[in-house]
């Protein structure tokens, strides 16, 4: 007879650990479920920070933009106060060109809870949800801080003003105005000391100093230089209403200044030529004829100051001939003047301003400019000459049905032209230290008309 073997029983405590072991994988399976569900839904589990900032129940897009606007809202708080001459003037973190890395920095580590296993994917959520301390890095723009520095340093500038002189038309005489100094700051100081804040990412106030920068040409150096250098004079020519053109151009550029920067336009001064500016028509006699003209004589008054400025050594920067030579100006030193395209600009290139003075003695017209000769000059003289003579055609002759027979009218004189060239001679001590050609001008032949009857 065969006997069995007694089973053994199992311990209590045995399958106490069995259901807990059962009741834990459950669990965890559960929480691996919704930890899975999580990730899939995109979102940080709450609490979840970054650099302190609360971005729980956030998408990975979300989070960054929630830090990358707090990052922008401190550097627009970063500013540096920069004290020039009592002022203070912001430089603030746009114009430093500031940049941040901290979108860059974010997405490299949120992008953790978005890649390898789950079990990696859910370490990731426990240390957000712990909280994560990132860092990143403010980076600027080196050349923008420069064009910066540049900036400040064109705000703060305040150019020397050298010592002028001015016509009193009331006493007739010359007033003089001082100097004065101008400012200025280093702007490559300045540049560099931002630099050096920027990389301390420091906002500590900077102090710059303002350096003077002197006058190019004192009160006392003008009054001292200053004085009459050129006269010329001229018969004028021409009717009553000629004279009252004249003198109406020499009211405009009497005492009118040519200063070192700005050229004189006589147009701009004088014109324009027509009768709501002052204007009359006037006869004028050209050479063998006259002609009315709006604005008649103006072109003696410049003619005058041509040949005055030539005599003081300035510079001729624009200057038409008339179409026929004049009877009030040597040939080849006549200006003409319109309201359109012809014009007389004087420029000044020396150190000292320069006053012009016109006045009319009867039928003398006088220019006088008041200045300084050229350095090294203590005289300059002007010439002109024919260089070439171009003889006229042949008179035309026109039968005219409304003139009687054998009448004859001569509606244009006969006149050659000219090819001319004029000089200005530089002197000193009385001798001749440079010769300029100053201009090669062509008066055009003109060909005389004939009306004759039947």
């Amino acid at each position: 007879m065969k006997t069995s073997r007694p089973r053994k029983k199992r311990s209590r405590a045995y399958d106490i650990a069995f259901l807990v072991l059962l009741v834990l994988l459950i669990m965890g399976f559960g929480f691996i479920q919704a930890g899975e569900a999580l990730l899939q839904e995109g979102t940080l589990l709450p609490g979840s920070t970054i650099n302190g900032i609360d971005v729980g129940g956030k998408s990975v897009a979300q989070a960054l933009e929630i830090v990358a606007q707090a990052v922008t809202a401190d550097l627009a708080e970063f500013t540096i106060d920069v004290r020039i001459g009592g002022e203070t003037l912001g430089f603030t973190a746009a114009q430093a060109g500031m940049m941040n890395n901290a979108q860059d920095i974010m997405a490299s580590a949120l992008r953790r809870v978005e890649s390898g296993s789950i079990f990696a994917r859910l370490g990731q959520l426990f240390v957000l949800r712990e909280g994560i301390e990132l860092e990143y890095d403010i980076s600027y723009d080196a050349d923008a801080v420069r064009a910066s520095a540049h900036a400040l340093a064109e705000i703060t500038y305040t150019p020397p003003r050298d010592a002028s002189v001015a016509l009193n038309r009331e006493t007739n005489g010359f007033e003089y105005t001082g100097e004065q100094a101008g400012w200025r700051i280093d702007e490559a100081d300045l540049a560099k000391q931002l630099l050096e804040r920027l990389d301390a990412l420091s906002d500590a106030p900077l102090e710059i100093a303002l350096r003077p920068m002197d006058a190019a040409l004192s009160e006392a150096d003008l009054r001292a230089n200053f004085q009459h250098i050129a006269t010329y004079t001229a018969h004028i020519v021409g009717d009553e209403a000629a004279l009252r053109n004249i003198d109406h151009g020499i009211e405009t550029l009497d005492g009118v200044a040519i200063g070192t920067e700005a050229p004189l336009s006589v147009n701009a001064i004088a014109g324009p030529y027509i009768s709501e500016h002052g204007y009359i028509l006037a006869l004028v006699p050209y050479s063998g004829q006259s002609r009315v003209e709006m604005a008649g004589g103006i072109g003696q008054v410049a003619s005058a100051l041509y040949n005055a400025a030539l005599l003081a050594g300035l510079d001729i920067a624009e200057r038409y001939p008339h179409a026929i030579s004049t009877a009030y100006a040597p040939i080849g030193q006549d200006a003409c003047v319109t309201g359109d395209s012809m014009d007389l600009v004087l420029q000044n290139s020396g150190k000292y301003p320069a006053i012009v003075r016109c006045r009319r003695d009867a039928q003398m017209l006088r220019c006088d400019i008041y200045g300084v000769l050229p350095e090294g000059v203590d005289a300059i003289t002007v010439a002109s000459s024919i260089i070439q003579t171009v003889p006229a055609q042949a008179p035309r002759v026109i039968i005219d049905g409304m003139l009687r027979k054998g009448a004859e009218v001569r509606d244009e004189v006969e006149r050659d032209g000219y090819l001319t060239e004029t000089w200005r001679y530089y002197y000193q001590s009385g001798i001749r230290t440079r010769e300029e050609l100053v201009s090669e001008d062509y008066y055009p032949p003109v060909q005389a008309v004939y009306r004759q009857g039947k």
